[in-house]
C-alpha cells in the first residue's frame, strides 16, 4: 500500500462529484500508509450512500 506513485481516481456518473470528497479524504491516506485499510471500507459505505440517494 505504500507506492511511490498514486494515480488519482474519479467516478464519471451524476454522484460524482459528492462521492470525490470521500475519495480525496481516505484513498490517498490509505495508499501512503497514514490509515488503516479498514478506512476503505468506510469511504465504500459513504460512496454506497450517496450513489443510493442518487437513484
Amino acid at each position: 500500500m505504500k507506492s511511490p506513485d498514486t494515480q488519482p481516481v474519479r467516478f464519471l456518473s451524476s454522484w460524482a462529484g459528492k462521492a470525490n470528497p470521500f475519495i480525496e479524504a481516505s484513498w490517498k491516506n490509505v495508499l501512503m500508509g497514514k490509515a488503516p485499510i479498514s478506512e476503505l471500507n468506510t469511504m465504500a459505505d459513504k460512496i454506497n450512500k450517496v450513489i443510493s440517494e442518487a437513484k
